[in-house]
C-alpha cells in the first residue's frame, strides 16, 4: 500500500470507530430509559385535586402525603344525627397514598382520580354508639362507603355525615340505660 491508501484505510477504521461508539453510547441511553426511568404521569393529572402532572411516583406519593397531612390537620369528622354530633376520630380514615399512585400511573388515560381510603370499622362502631340509638340499626357498611368517597375527595370542610339515611327500619330515638 502507498502511503494514500494507508491514509484513506486509516481514516475509515477512525470514522468507522466513531460511528460504532455513538450508535453503542444511544443505544445504551436508550435501554436505560426504557429500563430504569421510571414511569410519570400525563399532563393534567390531578390525584383528589393535587397536580401530579409530569411527576414520577415518588414525587406524586410526596406531593399527596403533604396535602394529606394539611388536609388532617386542618379538617374534622363529624358524624351528626338530629341535634346530637360525635367526632369521628382522624385514625378512623386512613388515606391510602401509595396505592392510589400505583393505580392511577398503571392507567394512563385516567386523568381524574379520588383517593383510595379506608374507614376503620371498630372507630366507626365506637363513634356512633355514643349516639342515643341503638348501633344495630344503622347501615355501618354503606356508612363507611360513603365516608370512604367523600374523604377521598379531600374537602376542604372535613367531612360531615348526617347518618339518619344510614338508619335501618325500626331505628327511634331508644336511650341507653
Amino acid at each position: 500500500m502507498t502511503k494514500n491508501q494507508w491514509f484513506g484505510a486509516s481514516f475509515l477504521v477512525i470514522g468507522g470507530s466513531m460511528a460504532f461508539m455513538l450508535v453503542f453510547a444511544y443505544t445504551g441511553l436508550l435501554m436505560y430509559q426504557i429500563s430504569f426511568q421510571q414511569d410519570q404521569f400525563a399532563e393534567g393529572t390531578h390525584i383528589a385535586g393535587v397536580d401530579v402532572s409530569d411527576k414520577n411516583r415518588v414525587e406524586a406519593v410526596n406531593a399527596l402525603n403533604e396535602s394529606v397531612e394539611n388536609w388532617e390537620q386542618e379538617t374534622a369528622h363529624k358524624l351528626i344525627w338530629s341535634d346530637e354530633m360525635v367526632e369521628l376520630p382522624a385514625e378512623a380514615v386512613q388515606i391510602l397514598v401509595e396505592p392510589t399512585v400505583d393505580q392511577t400511573l398503571g392507567n394512563p388515560e385516567l386523568t381524574e382520580a379520588d383517593l383510595l381510603v379506608s374507614v376503620d370499622d371498630t372507630e366507626l362502631r365506637d363513634a356512633v354508639q355514643q349516639f342515643s340509638f341503638q348501633d344495630e340499626t344503622v347501615d355501618f357498611d354503606e356508612l363507611a362507603s360513603d365516608i370512604e368517597e367523600k374523604a377521598g375527595k379531600l374537602p376542604e370542610d372535613g367531612i360531615e355525615k348526617e347518618i339518619t339515611p344510614y338508619l335501618t327500619s325500626g331505628a327511634g330515638r331508644t336511650f341507653f340505660g
